[in-house]
This record gives C-alpha cells, structure tokens and sequence, in this order.
C-alpha cells in the first residue's frame, strides 16, 4: 500500500524513489514483489526534473544527519525569491495534490515554518548542523491541521451533506481525528471537525460540488458560495 501511495504521490520520476521500492521488492513474497516491481517500471516512465531531485535529496540528507540546508525560495503569491538557512526537521507528504512539504527551523523567521519542496528553486546541503528541539512531536504538531497548515488557533468546522451516495461515502471514512458524524433525518449527516487552517480544506469541499452545504464557520460559507456563483457564469449562468 506504501508503494502504491508513492507511486500515486510522486508526478515525477526520482531516482531515489525507485531505488527505495526495488530495494522493498527484493524481500517481499512473489506476488506483491511482482507488483512493486510493475510500479517502478511504470515511474521510470514519468518525466524526470533534475533539480527537484536534488532538492528533496539534499533536504533528506539534512533530514537524517540533523544538517543545516540553504534554501532558495519562491512563494505561490510572489515573483521575489528568498534565501533561508533551513533546520529540516521533517519532511511530509500533502494528503492530496501531489505536493510535498519540509518543515523545520528558517533564519530568516528565526521560528519553525513550513516550504513547499517544489517552489524550491535551490537547496545546498550545509556542514553546519542542528539539533531538535526535545519537545517537537511532529505527528502532534500536525494533529489539528487538515493536512500540512498547522500553528493556526482551531476552528470548528461544520458540512451539511445531501442524502443518498454523498452521505455513504462520507461515513465510510475518517476524514480528521476530531471528526464528529451525526445521521440527519432525511439520511444526509453532518460533519464537524476542529482544524488550524479551514482554508486548507477548500479544494476538497469543493469537490463534493453540490452534495455539500457549509454551515460554518460563516467566512467559509461565504468563500465556497462565492466561488459557486463564479464557477456558474463560466459554464453559462447567470450573473
């Protein structure tokens, strides 16, 4: 299931990635061996990206010997790019989108924050090392975050689902460890969760299209509603 995950993760070919299930290939039984093995074949047929490979190697590097790493970095909402002495503490995978993030110790904030590995345009691996700090628990850290936003105070979150497929597929899954579910009359259901960063869940609200209402927190409501009304005139509705 790691494997199949990887695979489905990673948009590019790396090298590293490969070499780690092939490695996973050699020592499991016949069948699932076979399989894994399949799944590095079908990667290595994915576009290569060179730099990106040597980012999140060196990242991973400075990840496992506690060594500092010089960042070059360009946000999502600016042109400027800027340089970071980063301490990687960990690195994570996004849920969904394919992305990967580092999170550790940056100079310039002189406080712990999280990159997108792949809006780093340079990363060199420094002599300097680092220590971890003695009370970060990086699970727990991302405890309360949707997937990687984290540090933000919670907020409570509430959907109102529509009866019928919608609703099945939502109670078949643990969305977020605070998750409550409650069954609706109708056979729709609610689904509360408290998260750091709502805004995160956007593109998977989204998703669900009309078989979703927000009911709170407002500003989300309004978000999601207003991003509706757009999506209605490119298709042709009304103003």
């Amino acid at each position: 299931l790691a494997a199949r995950l990887l695979a489905r993760h990673a948009d590019r070919f790396d090298p590293h990635m490969a070499a780690a299930l092939a490695k996973l290939a050699a020592v499991l039984p016949a069948p699932m061996s076979a399989h894994v093995q399949a799944t590095v074949q079908a990667m290595a047929t994915r576009p290569e990206d060179a730099n990106q490979v040597q980012v999140l190697g060196r990242l991973a590097l400075g990840w496992a010997n506690r060594r500092r790493v010089r960042i070059r970095y360009r946000a999502a909402r600016s042109a400027n790019v800027h340089s970071y002495v980063l301490c990687p503490y960990v690195i994570e995978p996004a849920p969904s989108g394919g992305s990967t993030y580092v999170i550790g110790h940056a100079s310039w904030f002189d406080a712990i924050r999280t990159f997108k590995v792949e809006r780093i345009l340079e990363a060199e691996l420094l002599t300097e090392g680092f220590d971890v700090p003695t009370d970060l628990d990086a699970p727990a850290l991302l405890a309360g975050a949707w997937g990687v936003w984290w540090g933000a105070e919670e907020q409570e979150v509430l959907l109102r689902f529509a009866p019928g497929v919608a609703t099945r597929r939502v109670q078949e899954t643990i969305w977020h460890p605070s998750q409550e579910l409650a069954e609706e009359p109708d056979e729709g259901c609610t689904l509360r969760v408290r998260v750091a960063e709502p805004r995160e869940m956007v593109p998977w609200i989204r998703g669900w299209g009309p078989q979703v209402e927000v009911l709170a927190p407002a500003w989300l409501r309004e978000q999601v509603a207003r991003e509706a009304e757009e999506t209605a005139r490119v298709y042709g509705g009304r103003p």
